[in-house]
């Protein structure tokens, strides 16, 4: 798809041919909203095209275009040149402005709205980005005997990664992963934590999270929408119902129920919607793993 590539640069580029993350998102997106009006009709029905989502949530997108010109320097960074202070206080930026409102939870949508270049996928690049290289911090800290800073770092990549894990099916995925690799990180350094980063560490494993059926029943529906319109056959009402269950489900066992569930999707024979099934599996299974981790974390800080 052409359109949704427009404005993306190699990461090759020279300084004088890129577009920040934030000109992205805040020249090209209303751009492309005008030039995919003659075309939305040949390849999105209108519940998935990215650029006619309804005008709140072009608004949500761009209201993060603001915090990413703040950080796009940090983002930007070549992988060797990561500044540890600079990248921290970014992360600090983007996490403040989630807490005070500033930054809004992204509407959920069909899971192309990041696989096919929408809107969100510079956000989701920038968080990606910043929450991976707090959690290399995190390793180094923990590697120096650090405690408390690999306590802290971890803290952040986690936060950093809740601010756009529910905006379709691929960010529940990836979201879920680099919490994921939080919370094993934090099970392996809170034995030597001071009291002040157990407290605050709890307050994160013991905390609510937002749940991902909200997001998973509406990208289901917006797959019927897309089914529709191209005179694909509907998502059996069995794999739907087993998809909703499972996102609302809380295993007692998950490494069990995430095998179950990969068999369960294994036998699925909707062909021309398998993608939209697997993507649900991967996010439900990713936060069956998730909670794996994060009683591991509770576990460990529970005996320290």
């Amino acid at each position: 798809m052409v359109i949704g590539r427009i404005g993306r640069v190699s990461p090759f580029r020279t300084e004088a041919a890129s577009f920040s993350p934030a000109t992205r998102i805040a020249v090209f997106a209303p751009v492309l909203a005008v030039m995919a009006v003659g075309v939305r009709a040949r390849y999105y029905p209108d519940s998935v095209e990215p650029w006619h989502a309804p005008k709140s949530a072009h608004t949500r997108v761009l209201a993060y275009g603001k915090v990413l010109s703040e950080t796009d320097d940090i983002i930007s960074q070549a992988t060797w040149q990561i500044d540890e202070k600079r990248t921290k206080e970014a992360a600090m930026t983007w996490i403040g402005a989630a807490k005070d409102g500033t930054l809004k939870p992204l509407t959920p949508t069909f899971y192309t709205d990041t696989t096919m270049e929408g809107p969100k996928i510079e956000v989701e690049r920038a968080v990606a980005r910043i929450s991976g290289s707090l959690m290399t911090f995190s390793e180094q800290a923990r590697e120096k005997g650090n405690a408390d800073k690999a306590v802290e770092y971890a803290l952040m990549a986690y936060r950093m990664s809740e601010i756009t894990r529910t905006g379709d099916l691929t960010t529940l995925a990836t979201g879920s992963s680099r919490q994921r690799r939080a919370m094993y990180a934090l099970a392996a350094v809170l034995p030597k934590a001071s009291e002040k980063w157990r407290t605050e560490a709890k307050t994160v494993i013991e905390g609510n999270r937002t749940p991902i059926v909200p997001t998973v029943e509406v990208t289901l529906s917006q797959r019927e929408d897309w089914g529709e319109r191209y005179r694909m056959e509907p998502l059996p009402d069995a794999t739907r119902e087993m998809l909703v269950k499972s996102a609302m489900a809380k295993p007692e066992d998950p490494q069990a129920s995430i095998g179950e569930l990969k068999q369960k999707l294994s036998q699925v024979e909707d062909k021309l919607g398998a993608e939209v099934v697997f993507n649900a599996g991967r996010a439900i299974t990713n936060e069956w793993s998730f909670e794996i981790a994060r009683r591991k974390a509770a576990q460990t800080l529970q005996g320290s």
